[in-house]
Formats: C-alpha cells, structure tokens, sequence
C-alpha cells in the first residue's frame, strides 16, 4: 500500500436521495480531488459575560457536500456519470463486444444521485481516511481537449451528506483506452444524427482546429434545505441545462467563412470526434451560437482565432445535444 493507493469508487444509481448505494465501480482520477463535506457552522449572536466566546456559541444547523473531480476520460467506467450529468442514456450492443451508449439533455427535475467514496492515504501510506458522499448529483460536467494533449473530463459534484463509518470498497481495476489529440478531428456541415448503433456525421472535416472544450451546466437548487428534523437537504431539482463550447483554430479560409454565421446571429453545426482503435466519443451539437466576435489577431504572429458560444435546440433536430460513445462496457 502507499500514497497512489488513493481512490475513487461509485456506486450505480441510488434507490432513493439519501439511501447509500453499494459502491462497485472505481474511477481513476488526477490531481488532488476537491470532493469534500460543507458543514454550515454559526455563530449565536446572544450576549453572555465574559470576553471570550463560549465552547457551545458555535451551533451546526445544516449540512452538505460536494466539490470538483478531474478525471483523463477514457473508455469504460464512466457511463454512470455521464448519465448522471446529461439525463438520458441508453446501451446498445453494436457488435460482438462493442456497446454503443447515447446520452442526451433531459426535461426531468430529478437526475440519477449516486453514492461516491473517497479513500485518502494517511501519513503510514496503508490507514485510509474512507469518505462517502451520498446523494451525490452532476452540477457541471465539462471535457477539454488541449493541443496535442488528453481529453478531460471534470466533473462538479453536490452531494446530501458524508459518512465515515462506511468500509472501504474493493472493486476492480479498470483497464481502457484514453483519448488522444491524436484520435481528434471535428467537422461541420449538415449532420446525419448518430442512432443507437451508429455515430453521428459531419458533412464537412474541418482543419485548423487547435482545442477543444464543451460544458454541461445543470441549474439546480442546491438549497433546498427542509424542516425535516435532519439538516440536510433535499434533492435537487434540474430547472435547465445550459451547454457552453469552445474552440481555437488557425483562422484559414474556413473559420474566416464563419463569420457571416456570426454577423447573421445564425448557428453552425459541429461535431467533435475523438477514438482510439473501436472506442470512440463524440459531441454534437446541431445548432451551435458563436457568442463572441469571429476574429484574428493582427500582431504579426501566425492568424488564430478562438470561437465559442452555446447550444441551441432547432426544429430541425431531434436533440440539441448528443454525447455518443462506443465502448466495452455493456451497462452505463
């Protein structure tokens, strides 16, 4: 044992907010996890004698948890998450150990809550602080692809509650294919949409393309505390999901073209792929605003420009947005 012995496990979807679920799924995470419990502690502004505060002035009259986790997203063990974070999805088998999964938006005020657990090493490297947050639910999820670097995935969690008396989880190891720069490449024009056995297609291959990031924002009420002699609140509800992108590019002829989308306040299709051997992941957005000025720089460097903007539901598409991926694992 030691201090890389530090992990994070998940459970599949609870049955009910604020029953733990079993945890069977371990997840591979980077840096330092911000996950973490909230206690709302306050101070009684009552007048007693004396100058030094009292040992029972301070009083703990609500509680939560949750923080940031980042993961390099590879290609199995995160189906429940992104369930969690997007509202739908559904495995279908594609070949002979080959599943594809399709997650999109959804009009549900509940979203699948999950039990995670922390274990952090202690000084010793074999005694672990064990934390598990019940109740967790996805407040934001985001995947970034720098140039020539790994997909990313960062994940801002809220959960109910932690608890300590909860053992340690064993699960196996999981062994999968990251996602490259190398695997990368992103196209535009009209989109054939993926099915549940087939990925999504853009008419146009666009070069150029530097980086790449996407976000998923729930809106939710996270204060939904209630008199219900616990402390603790209740589940959140999703009131709307906001999906932001971002992409750098050389400003070729091709990006350049795209700004008389943005004059017009018109929208743009894109699809971003990344693979590795048969995994894949794919992002799709059928009506793409750009937000900000279609421009170049004009310092003397090489031309480059950064778009972004949001996604937009059109008529013309059954989704605004699609994460579509192909993997081994035959369960989300």
């Amino acid at each position: 044992m030691g201090y890389r012995d530090a992990q994070l496990t998940s459970s599949a979807p609870q049955s009910a907010y604020a029953t733990a679920q079993t945890l069977d799924r371990l997840h591979y995470y980077s840096g330092d996890p911000g996950l973490g419990w909230q206690p709302n502690d306050a101070e009684t502004e009552a007048v007693y004698p004396g100058s030094v505060a009292l040992d029972t002035d301070s009083y703990r009259p609500s509680e939560s948890a949750g923080g940031p986790i980042e993961h390099e997203y590879k290609a199995k063990g995160f189906g429940r998450f992104l369930k969690a974070a997007l509202g739908t999805g559904a495995s279908t088998l594609v070949s002979a150990g080959l599943y594809q999964q399709v997650f999109t938006p959804s009009a549900a005020a509940f979203f699948d809550a999950l039990t995670l657990q922390l274990a952090k090493p202690q000084y010793d490297g074999s005694t672990f602080d064990v934390e598990t947050f019940i109740g967790s639910v996805v407040k934001s999820i985001e995947f970034k692809m720098d140039n020539k670097g790994v997909l990313t995935m960062n994940i801002e969690w809220d959960a109910q509650t932690m608890s300590t008396v909860i053992a340690k989880a064993s699960p196996s190891a999981v062994v999968a294919n990251r996602f490259t720069f190398a695997g990368f490449a992103f196209a535009t024009g009209a989109i054939t949409e993926p099915t549940t056995v087939a990925l999504g297609v853009g008419a146009t291959p666009l070069d150029g393309i530097k980086s790449f990031s996407v976000k998923i924002e729930n809106e939710m009420d996270v204060e939904d505390f209630r008199g219900n002699g616990s402390g603790k609140k209740a589940q959140p509800t999703v009131s709307r999901q906001v999906i932001t992108w971002q992409v750098e590019a050389d400003y070729i002829a091709a990006i350049a073209a795209l700004k008389a989308n943005w004059i017009a306040n018109s929208t743009i299709p894109m699809v971003a792929t990344f693979t590795t051997g048969t995994d894949a992941i794919q992002f799709i957005i059928p009506a793409g605003r750009i937000s900000d000025p279609v421009k170049s720089n004009a310092d003397g460097s090489q031309p480059k420009t950064t778009l972004s903007g949001d996604a937009r539901k059109t008529a013309a598409s059954t989704q605004a947005f699609w994460i579509v991926t192909r993997t081994a694992d035959a369960t989300l």
